[in-house]
């Protein structure tokens, strides 16, 4: 039983014809599958150029406020009291975050 036939057209990793430059291929039809225009947006330069900024992650913040702050769960429940808890939690984070800068806020 060959349980990858299936895969076949599918491939991992990038050949050295994936790295060869080439022109930016011609747009698709306004009226094509979503698949297809997504596809056209990630084969040009600027499409890929726009996409790789997704690599950013901000995935540390998370970590922090739930190893350092100690925040793994929320107490309250509902959207809005949900939310207000989030701003109190982000709150905190950004003030630890400004005093360990060392950064002096000023009160008026």
């Amino acid at each position: 039983m060959n349980l990858g036939a299936g895969l076949a057209s599918v491939r991992h990793g990038r050949t050295v014809a994936d790295l060869e430059k080439r022109q930016d291929p011609a747009a698709p039809s306004l009226d094509a599958p979503f698949t297809e225009r997504m596809a056209h947006r990630t084969a040009t330069s600027a499409g890929r150029a726009r996409y790789k900024l997704r690599q950013q992650t901000v995935e540390p913040v998370f970590g922090i406020i739930k190893q350092a702050i100690g925040f793994r769960r929320f107490m309250l429940r509902g959207l809005e009291k949900v939310s207000r808890e989030w701003t109190l939690v982000a709150m905190s984070y950004n003030l630890r975050r400004l005093h360990n800068l060392g950064v002096v806020l000023k009160t008026v």
